[in-house]
Formats: C-alpha cells, structure tokens, sequence
C-alpha cells in the first residue's frame, strides 16, 4: 500500500511540474488555441513508465525523488506552497504601496526569476491562477506521541513546581548538606569524665583532699556505649592515710589519672572487681579474680605489672555433712596490699575452715571456734589470720609452720 501511495505522490509532481511549464509559456510565443505536442507525448512516456514500476513491484528507494519522499514526506502543503527558510542572496519581495493599484502591478512572467504554483481551488472566473512563492521553507512533518488510554493524566502538585522561592531553598539545602559532611569528618567529641566524687568526713591523716589526684574511670552501660562512671557505678569502701579502695558495680574499661591512661580493659579478659590507690607509693591496683595489675608511673608513662594469685595457697570451707569444699574467688575479694601481701576479705557469712600450703595443712579451724574475718598471705613462709579479738601469725621455721596469736588493738 505504501508502495503506491509513493509513486502516486510522484505522478502529482510531474503533473504540477509540468503545469507550472505550460503557464510560464509567453502568450506571444504560443497562441490560445495551439497544443504541445512534444509535452503530451513526454507525459504520456512517464506515466507509463510509472505505471511499469508499479507492475514490476520494485522496491521502495531505487530513486533519489523516492529515498528522500520516503525519509522526509511531503510536509506541509499550504495555500502558498513549500514553505522554506530564504537563503541568504534572495530578496524578499516588494510590498505593494498603498498608492499602486492592482492593475499597474507587474503580472508574474517566467522571466522574472520566480516561482509559482497553481491554486488549489479555481477562482470566480474558473480558472487556475498562479500564486507566486515569496520564499521557500521545509517544515518536516512531526507525529506528537498520543498518551495510552488507560491511564490518566497526572498533574504536577504546586510543591513540586518550580518557583523563585525553590531556587534560594536549593542555595540552603546545599550548604546544610555540605555542614553535615564536614560534621562527619570530624573527629568524635571528647568524652568529658567526671572526677571520683571525694565523700566529705571521708578523709584521715595529714592529706588534704586538694592533694589526691584526679582519678576517672570510664565504663560500659546497658547498651554497650562508653560512659563515664558516676558514684551509682562505684563506691568507696576505704579512705585513710595510705590507701584508697572501690568497688566497682559497673563493668569498668578505663582508669585515667590526672589525664592520663592508667589501665584500659582488654577484649576477651575479665573486668576488675576493685581498685585499690596506693597514696604513699602513687601506685594503682587493679584487682580481678585471679590476678592483680599494679600499675606504677615511670619516666612520664603508666607502666603495668601483673601478678597472679598465688596457686600454692588453697582455701576450705567445711559442709553440714564434714566435708572440706574449695572456696571459689566469688567467696572473697582479693587484692594486693600497700606492703606487697595479698589479702582476702571473705563473704559475710561464709567460714574459712582450713589452710592449706602446697598440700600441707598449716591451719585448721576447731569445732565452734572463731570465724575467719580476713587473711594476709606474705607467701610461703608467712601469713596472718585475723578475727575478731586476735590475730594469728603462722611461719615456716626450718621446714615447720609455727602459730602465734596476738590479741588486737582496741
């Protein structure tokens, strides 16, 4: 179908083509009455020879007139012809002066260098005239997409329209957004710790509480986060002349002093159960089940030295049935003291029943006999057990453990 749309697009061509020709003719030159033979006969040759192409089925292109039908159509055809943007040497035509009457207008003649086309439509008289192309333009045919029919047309809400207020927003979103980054590249903010609350009436001995250091620690919440540790996370067990010890109630991760790194936790490793400052020696203990880490400051730095609970020293409690059990360190708390010995505290109301040193029994507590209140272990060749009205003294003289008691001062 396309095929014969094309060529009969041609065939009208040749016939305006050869219209325009037999009107530009002189009328001087060719009489009313007289024919062309010689253009009958030619138009006659084309159309059969159009006529053959359209038999023969050729294809669509095989012409230079065809490809460029095909690539661009015949565009718009108006009253006043092809409409075509002028080139640069052509004058545009004359208007007509109000003072000129269309008589004394020049009549269009093929000598005068322009063009012409027929009129679509005959005039009053019934004829044809030629109607003169004032400049030439090609406006190729455009198809407009046509919206599907299921779907309905959205309009654009007034937030979403662009205005003069949108422009400046945009100026500030940009630089809130370049805020944010620059936030993000920033190092994190400091934490700021809190100093050991000092409990007033606390204090013994000649040191005034401006003398003790800034001491900090930072623990661990609920949710994991880094916080610093108030007195709810704390307290203070012990406060005289030589010592300061607290117990801790909240996992503890940090100790600083005077803004430096003591101690920090260790990932895998218990937490500390207590600390103990030593305030004659500068010295801190951090005290765990099974060991004590002294830290000491040398040259400007917090060194650190651990030391074990001592293996060879075991711990029992006698059962309602007599049987000697093993007391656990979650029976006592343990810690170094400021003369280098380990003492233990024992659980109110649990009794230490025997001692034993590298599988020998050095102490054995009698049926209904004092209770063990706390224990000092010099090492193998020396402790001390204190109760409630005395203390006991047991030493290895010779090969052979010694006891000595002595009644406390009051």
């Amino acid at each position: 179908m396309n095929k014969y749309v094309r060529y009969t697009y041609i065939l009208l061509i040749i016939i305006l083509i050869g219209s325009v020709k037999s009107s530009d003719k002189q009328p001087s030159l060719v009489s009313d009455d007289s024919t062309d033979d010689s253009d009958d006969n030619n138009f006659e040759i084309v159309v059969r020879e159009l006529e053959s192409l359209i038999e023969d089925h050729q294809a669509p292109g095989d012409t230079v007139v065809s490809d460029n039908l095909l690539q661009h159509g015949l565009g718009h055809i108006t009253s006043h012809g092809y409409m075509e943007q002028p080139s640069d040497d052509h004058t545009p035509p004359e208007h007509q002066r109000p003072d000129e009457s269309p008589t004394t207008q020049d009549q269009p003649t093929p000598q005068d260098g322009k063009y012409y086309l027929i009129e679509p439509q005959p005039g009053k008289d019934g004829k044809y005239r030629l109607v003169p192309i004032t400049h030439l333009e090609y406006i190729p045919a455009t198809t407009e997409p046509e919206p599907p029919k299921d779907t309905e047309p959205v309009e654009k809400p007034e937030s979403e329209s662009e205005s003069p207020e949108e422009e400046d927003n945009f100026e500030v979103i940009v630089r809130g957004v370049e805020n944010i980054v620059d936030e993000e590249h920033k190092s994190p903010p400091a934490i700021e710790y809190k100093k050991v609350d000092w409990l007033p009436g606390v204090q013994t001995g000649t040191q005034k509480p401006n003398e003790l250091p800034a001491i900090m620690f930072i623990g661990l919440n609920n949710d994991d986060e880094l916080v610093p540790m108030t007195t709810s996370c704390y307290k203070i067990i012990s406060f005289n002349f030589y010592l300061v010890k607290f117990k801790f109630g909240c996992r503890c991760v940090e100790i600083l002093c005077n803004g430096k790194r003591v101690w920090f936790h260790r990932p895998g490793t218990s937490y500390p159960r207590t600390l103990i400052y030593n305030r004659k020696e500068g010295r801190f203990m951090v005290n765990f089940n099974n060991r004590i880490v002294s830290c000491s400051l040398k040259d400007g730095r917090w060194t650190e030295k651990v030391i074990y609970r001592p293996k060879e020293l075991r711990l029992f409690t006698k059962t309602a049935e007599g049987l000697y059990c093993k007391l656990t360190h979650n029976k006592y708390n343990f810690h170094l003291t400021a003369f280098g010995s380990f003492k233990y505290v024992f659980n109110q109301g649990l009794t230490c029943d025997m001692i034993q040193i590298n599988d020998e029994i050095v102490w054995q507590r009698e049926e209904n006999g004092p209770i063990v209140h706390k224990m000092s272990y010099f090492g193998p060749k020396y402790l001390r057990i204190y109760f409630e009205k005395f203390t006991m003294e047991i030493q290895n003289l010779e090969g052979e453990y010694k006891i000595k008691t002595f009644p406390n001062d009051k």
